[in-house]
């Protein structure tokens, strides 16, 4: 299944913001799920928060789709580590790595154990977008 991302755009400085956590929906042991995000703004740097709130795991993985620019690149990562997978980890990037023609950005997120993890019973994986 696909997420759509709602993202959150830093409206003013020293105005509190409240971020929209949008939570993976697979509960496919070993799924993965693809994030589909849609920048605002032409700011040319995104926040993704990601939040894994499993523990004792093999962690969740993550991989943003090179783009079809210029500059495409994808980017790789984890989400927490194997003795204590809880985690909340940012990641900014620039949108130019990984912006398809279309204006989309796509994140693929895995539970990392093909058997029996899943993301959103084992991981309770969300992914906040902040711009």
């Amino acid at each position: 299944m696909d997420v759509t991302v709602i993202n959150t755009t830093i409206a003013a400085l020293n105005v509190d913001q409240t971020l929209t956590a949008n939570a993976a929906t697979s509960t496919v042991a070993g799924g993965s799920e693809v994030f589909t995000f849609t920048p605002k703004a032409n700011e040319g740097k995104i926040a993704l928060i990601m939040q894994s709130s499993s523990t004792g795991v093999v962690p969740a993985t993550y991989s943003i789709a090179a783009g079809d620019l210029w500059a495409g690149k994808a980017i790789t990562g984890t989400i927490g580590s194997t003795a204590a997978a809880a985690a909340i980890e940012v990641l900014q990037f620039d949108t130019a790595r990984v912006l398809q023609d279309d204006g989309t950005i796509a994140i693929t997120v895995s539970p990392g154990d093909s058997d029996t993890s899943m993301l959103l019973g084992t991981h309770a994986f969300k992914m906040y977008a902040l711009e």
